[in-house]
């Protein structure tokens, strides 16, 4: 259920201010993010990307990454839990460039 996960101080938030959110309770709270979408921001969500299988690695906040936010894998229709953030998976991983195609799911 989506208003379960707004913030009760702002129950008005924006997709990017839900997403932001929704990071943190994952773990992806590195790089602190100042803005809603700056590039930190946008760092975080490749991390997320990366340790959650997702072909396009780009730092977007596109329906395939907000889909895996809210735990869903619409290819099979099913859910799946977003997983949260895993340091052994990013090792060596630059997460200030796009990478698409070749990434596999764990």
């Amino acid at each position: 259920m989506i208003c379960a996960c707004l913030s009760s101080e702002n129950p008005d938030s924006s997709a990017e201010s839900l997403a932001n959110e929704l990071l943190n309770k994952l773990g992806y709270t590195e790089p602190a993010s100042t803005n809603v979408f700056d590039d930190n921001m946008a760092r975080r969500l490749r991390r997320f990307q990366k340790v959650n299988g997702l072909i396009d690695i780009n730092g977007k906040l596109d329906n395939p990454t907000l889909n895996r936010l809210f735990h869903l894998d619409f290819a099979n229709k099913t859910l799946e839990r977003a997983k949260p953030y895993d340091a052994d998976v990013l090792k060596g991983f630059d997460d200030t460039k796009n990478a698409t195609g070749d990434t596999k799911k764990k």
